[in-house]
């Protein structure tokens, strides 16, 4: 297995179990896993809009849709935590904003993974024939190994 690892994640049980079975059907544990969520900004932008009506600005409808996207993606991450923590040394979460496919590659970079483990299901359009967008993405733009968990459905 490699060192350090980097499985970003959509808290999907599908993706969670996949990269699950890898983990534990591996000779070897990682030393680190690095569990990463990225809170999409079109997501953010689309709760702001939403809500800044309700909390009569754009600042405090921005605040709140960040504060709630991130507790609820922390609430999720300690539940994939406690799953993974028995197959690597040390685990790590992080939480992220902004365009998921840079954002995984920023934190692959930032810490120097050997290995960016990403689930991926089939989407339409010509170029995600064979990929998921996200997992396109990173392929593009990561110079760092990647292996994609092709998911079913």
């Amino acid at each position: 297995m490699f060192p350090r690892v980097l499985f970003p994640t959509d808290f999907s049980e599908e993706a969670v179990s996949a990269v699950e079975d890898i983990l534990a059907s591996s000779p070897s544990r990682p030393g680190e896993l690095i569990l990463l969520h990225v809170i999409d900004s079109k997501l953010l932008e689309a709760v702001v809009e939403a809500t800044r009506e309700a909390y009569g600005s754009e600042a405090r409808a921005r605040d709140a849709a960040f504060a709630t996207l991130k507790a609820d993606a922390e609430k999720k991450m300690r539940r994939v935590y406690e799953r993974m923590v028995r197959y690597a040394q040390t685990v790590l979460t992080e939480v992220k904003v902004g365009k998921p496919a840079e954002e995984i590659v920023e934190s692959a970079e930032e810490h120097d993974v050997n290995l960016i483990l990403i689930p991926s299901r089939s989407t339409v359009g010509i170029k995600s024939l064979v990929f998921g967008s996200v997992a396109l993405g990173v392929l593009e733009l990561t110079t760092r190994p990647v292996l994609l968990v092709k998911l079913r459905g």
